[in-house]
């Protein structure tokens, strides 16, 4: 079994045209494009490679350990609570 990687990057969520800080938990880069193309605004895999990246944040690596493939995203970068984007 893959380690799971906690990846965090900005981008859109669907029908907004800001972006939002966003992190999720997924084995692989391509799985983690499969979700958020699920879930949010298309991205590439260039984008991806390009904007996003596995983060160090303690308290994201905890929150998206404990909930594997869920998107997280909160509206203010720095200060308010992570939201789960999928179910």
């Amino acid at each position: 079994m893959r380690k799971l990687k906690i990846f965090g990057g900005t981008h859109r969520v669907k029908n907004n045209r800001d972006q939002v800080r966003m992190i999720v938990g997924a084995t692989t880069k391509k799985r983690a494009v499969e979700l958020i193309n699920q879930h949010t605004a298309r991205i590439t895999m260039r984008e991806f490679n390009d904007y996003w990246m596995e983060t160090g944040n303690d308290k994201e690596v905890e929150l998206a350990t404990n909930s594997p493939e869920t998107i997280f995203y909160r509206e203010d970068r720095y200060d308010s609570e992570f939201i789960s984007l999928n179910p």
